[in-house]
């Protein structure tokens, strides 16, 4: 029977804040406190006898039979498509010489026997003996249910996950190395045990279930379907419960093996591109617990480790310490780790095959040039140089002089650039890629060492040309754009989902409200207005929903202050000064230019950091102005700058 009428539940904003919603549409707290209001319906079951009907017996089984034999047909030209697959997954490695090795049997082999489910693999739990069959695993059936299981709908399932491997190898492994590629392969597309880990047992295949997990957050709706024969939703949601029943299995809140921290990060990251709530925030202190328990913070833990573990241990370490910086700038939050963490645990640049679980000699010299753990190895640089400039003073003390801010960007810049040396953008996408995050990681540091996220009653603005600073803030919005709308970027264009820019937008629209200058104003407000655009599509019932209370004033000034500049009759069609301007001629090439001008030519001199005189005359006013907002929203909502 259709369902009725719906409902209405409280709304987002309502429930978040735990105050009591009138329902209307809008709600009156909404309306009060100027923020969307996201409505919240479910629909009107019946009741009594008519809502408890059952389907019949003939039916029942006639829909099953209807799916095993959709099964049987998408088995039967699954392989047309594995191959193409294959060859396009496994040639993500990245070496000096810009070329991917294969795997050690030459391409990925699936094995199935991994692919079958083991009893420590099958979930506990499912709504229905339909979502059993659906998944390809049969839960709580009967004898012979089980065996149509094992023999009518399992074959499309190793195809599936084998598919979902690769993607992982592919678009996921080169960002997030925390994991051994070639025993990973070994395990998931060999049939191997896992390192030590004997055959069955349940930590192996809780890392399998978040592999899987991962790799389907990955996947745009198209790949889904081409791929899998199924939305995303669908697929997400399977593999998302798998994770977390195998994750509950293992008892991942006491576990002492390295491989289930590696599994819950891989599971946060995941739902952290789909779930823009606080849960992976909050669930971001529990792994650092854990990996505290293991001692991963310690450089010399108190037990005995091999090379090999010495370095994935540090890998996780350096990973959880990223996110833990990436949530607490998405939230405007302080973050929990300290930069003498991360600096006392360095990385070694050195390619997976050049070390496995069996060395027992140290580690080979870290090479020269990019790595499989390159990028890895820069997110370290950024988040230390990050935390320096933080001036919440929660973890540490912050840097306050602005000289010493700015030789903190430079060192990163320096350091960074003698990484990448060697690197081949124009030859190599995942090289274009790695050098495209190298200028937008210098681009937000030199951003915050000019315009911190948090106030301090110490640090004193530096006085900056309008248009100067209007450019630095709208070239990371703008490279932004770019660089994840370029077909390069598209197996890792899921990467866009962890962070939007709002304080470069923030300090943008700033800018904008005291700029008299009219070319340089058209030249980026485009960029500013799709940028708000973005931020309203994917602030709505997110954590992004507090700041768009905050940010609809401000988007109002800097309107109003281009329409008075547009009237007073300014040119815009003046040569720019070359010394206060970006040199937007670099934005225009199709491949990697010169080092972000917005990092190079905004870098100061000592002489040019003249201190701030009449600080109502300037945008650091407006900046303020913006940032007490920002706290008076922070104390409704209780998710801003100073609350964790």
């Amino acid at each position: 029977m259709p369902p009725a009428l719906a409902v209405r539940l409280t709304c987002q904003a309502c429930t978040r804040r735990k105050v009591k919603c009138d329902k209307k549409s809008p709600c009156t707290n909404c309306l009060k406190h100027g923020i969307s209001c996201v409505a919240v319906e479910r629909p009107r079951w019946p009741r009594g006898r008519s809502g408890k009907q059952a389907i019949s017996r003939e039916q029942d089984l006639g829909n099953r039979v209807a799916k095993l034999e959709q099964m049987i047909q998408d088995l039967s030209h699954s392989t047309r498509v594995t191959g193409d697959i294959s060859n396009r997954c496994g040639e993500t490695t990245v070496h000096r010489s810009g070329q991917s090795p294969k795997s050690p049997s030459g391409t990925l082999q699936a094995s199935e026997e991994w692919f079958l489910p083991q009893p420590s693999t099958i979930p506990r739990s499912a709504d229905s003996r339909d979502d059993a069959l659906d998944s390809g695993f049969a839960h709580n059936t009967t004898r012979q249910e089980q065996h149509i299981g094992d023999y009518g709908e399992l074959p499309s399932e190793p195809v599936r996950r084998r598919r979902l491997v690769e993607i992982f190898l592919h678009q996921v492994d080169p960002i997030l190395k925390i994991l051994h590629r070639p025993s990973l392969c070994a395990y998931l597309l060999e049939g191997k045990p896992y390192l030590d880990y004997a055959p069955g047992d349940p930590v192996p295949a809780a890392l399998a279930s978040a592999v899987l997990y991962m790799a389907s957050s990955t996947l745009a709706e198209g790949q889904c379907l081409a791929l899998l024969g199924e939305r995303k939703e669908t697929v997400l949601t399977r593999y998302k419960d798998e994770a977390k029943a195998a994750l509950a299995r293992v008892d991942f809140l006491v576990t002492n093996h390295l491989t289930v921290l590696q599994a819950l990060v891989l599971s946060l990251v995941a739902a952290r591109t789909h779930d823009h709530s606080r849960r992976v925030w909050t669930m971001l202190s529990v792994a650092l617990r854990i990996a505290q328990a293991l001692s991963l913070h310690m450089t010399d833990p108190p037990f005995p480790v091999t090379p090999f573990e010495r370095e994935m241990r540090r890998r996780v370490w350096h990973l959880i310490g990223w996110l833990d910086l990436e949530a607490s700038l998405n939230r405007g939050s302080e973050s929990m780790m300290r930069s003498a963490w991360i600096q006392t645990h360095s990385l070694t640049n050195i390619n997976d095959d050049d070390f496995g679980f069996d060395t027992v000699d140290p580690l080979p010299a870290a090479q020269s040039g990019p790595t499989e753990t390159t990028l890895l190895i820069m997110f370290a640089h950024g988040q230390c140089a990050l935390r320096v400039l933080d001036l919440s003073h929660f973890a540490e003390p912050g840097i306050t002089d602005i000289h010493m801010r700015q030789q903190t960007v430079d060192d990163f810049r320096r350091t960074t650039n003698e990484l990448l040396a060697g690197c081949d953008p124009k030859n190599v996408a995942f090289h274009w890629f790695i050098c495209q995050i190298q200028e937008q990681i210098s681009a937000i540091l030199q951003l915050i060492a000019l315009r911190p996220l948090q106030r301090s009653p110490t640090f004193i603005p530096a006085e900056l040309p309008a248009p100067q600073m209007l450019a630095l803030a709208a070239d990371i919005l703008e490279r932004r754009q770019r660089m994840f709308s370029d077909p390069r970027a598209h197996p890792w264009r899921w990467f866009n989902l962890f962070y939007f820019p709002w304080h470069a937008l923030v300090v943008a629209m700033t800018e904008v409200c005291v700029c008299t200058d009219r070319w340089v104003i058209d030249r980026y407000w485009p960029t500013l207005e799709r940028s708000y655009e973005a931020l309203q599509k994917q602030a709505v019932g997110t954590q992004y929903d507090w700041l768009l209370a905050s940010m609809g004033s401000l988007v109002s000034n800097a309107r109003a202050a281009r329409q008075k500049v547009i009237a007073s009759g300014a040119p815009r069609d003046e040569a720019p000064n070359p010394h206060i301007y970006m040199d937007m001629a670099s934005l225009e090439g199709s491949i990697l230019s010169d080092p972000l001008p917005a990092v190079r030519d905004a870098t100061l001199a000592a002489e040019e950091l003249s201190q701030l005189q009449d600080q109502e005359a300037t945008a650091w006013a407006q900046y303020e102005d913006f940032t007490g907002r920002f706290y008076e929203m922070d104390a409704i909502f209780g998710c801003g700058l100073t609350h964790p």
